[in-house]
């Protein structure tokens, strides 16, 4: 007859001890890895949203004190002064390394006075930044798109204004052309800062800044359509042939405030993606060592459980098989557990039943 084996019940405590053990681990970590990921994404969102409004206010400020240059050298030009205005447009280019050009058109579109004598007598009356500054003031652009491929961003960005007399009567524009290249520069030291890249999109769409030092991969061709939600938007951009992955966040307005004229550029940032494993190495190992902790703290628990509550259920299921070969021993008094407890006695009692029985026929 085949003999069949049985586990011990002190090792099926600690394989079942071990099985929970590792079910739990896995029914913590694998969510936990997950959740921890997910909130990564949420992290570097946000931080591109931060580096992105940092870079829109930090080129706001730098293009307000040009409007309100501008608007404040409108109060001083005398048109019926060429000279006195042009002496004025000199000194603005003098002073500031972010103007091109400054020039004083009649309103009829003549240049009259312009910084360095350029473009003076040119008829402007056709040009945009012209004929919306004499009405209200603006900000509109020329940049020539392509030279947007290059190193360093060509173009010019015109702000403009009217000159109103003391009736209130329009007596021409003044217009300030800021070099494009100060504009990405301006950005670059910022972004250098904020450890970002950047593009500047048109209203067109088309790229016409875009650096990237820390992300290779260029933005997506659909990026323009993002900024017509009229909403800060975040992506994650997955990796498309050997390129990073990276988080995009789109500003509907490269230029925030009210004391300027509305500017429809958009700025685009994008900020490297931490991989979900250089994210976790710290946590995970931190997680290791106190899984480890505990796992030995319940090889511990098990070991002890097991010597005091289930060595003496086996000792006494010896004593039972030797009592069934017909052996005479007397069964080990337990009291580690009343189930040991009344194993012991049942077997006591038994032990003497056969002992006795034993003895009558041995009398007989």
């Amino acid at each position: 007859m085949k003999t069949r084996h049985f586990p011990r019940l002190s090792v099926t405590l600690v394989g079942f001890a071990l099985a929970a053990f590792v079910a739990a681990v896995l029914i913590v970590s694998l969510p936990l890895r997950n959740y921890v990921g997910s909130y990564e994404r949420e992290v570097q969102s946000e931080v591109a949203l931060r580096a992105g409004n940092a870079l829109r206010l930090t080129m706001s400020r730098a293009i307000e004190r040009e409007w309100d240059s501008l608007n404040a050298l409108t109060q001083q030009i005398e048109m019926d002064n060429p000279a006195g205005a042009r002496s004025f447009a000199d000194a603005v280019v003098r002073a500031s390394s972010a103007v091109e050009w400054v020039g004083v058109a009649t309103p009829d579109g003549r240049v009259v006075a312009g910084s360095r004598r350029a473009r003076e007598s040119e008829d402007v009356g056709m040009q945009a930044w012209f004929y919306d500054g004499i009405k209200r003031g603006t900000l509109a652009s020329y940049h020539d798109r392509r030279a947007t491929a290059s190193s360093e961003a060509t173009g010019l960005l015109n702000l403009s204004a009217p000159v109103i007399d003391r009736f209130g009567v329009t007596r021409g524009v003044v217009a300030y052309s800021l070099r494009l290249s100060w504009m990405e520069n301006y950005l670059r030291e910022a972004a250098e800062q904020l450890d970002v890249d950047f593009a500047v999109i048109d209203e067109t769409g088309d790229r016409v800044i875009e650096v990237s030092e820390r992300v290779a991969a260029r933005l997506p061709d659909a990026v323009g359509g993002l900024a017509k939600f009229g909403s800060d938007i975040t992506r994650y951009v997955p990796a498309e042939n050997g390129s990073d992955d990276y988080v995009m966040a789109v500003f509907p307005s490269l230029l925030t405030g009210s004391n300027i004229p509305h500017f429809a550029w958009d700025l685009v940032v994008k900020v490297p993606a931490m991989t979900q494993n250089a994210g976790l190495s710290e946590l995970m190992g931190n997680i290791r060592w106190a899984i480890a902790g505990l796992f030995f703290m319940m090889a511990i628990c098990a070991i002890l459980y097991a010597r005091h509550y289930i060595l003496p259920i086996e000792r006494l299921t010896r004593d039972a098989e030797d009592i069934a070969a017909g052996r005479l021993v007397y069964p080990t008094d337990s009291s580690s557990s009343r189930e040991s407890a009344h194993l012991s006695s049942a077997l006591s009692v038994i032990q003497s039943r056969m002992q006795g029985f034993r003895m009558f026929e041995a009398g007989e």
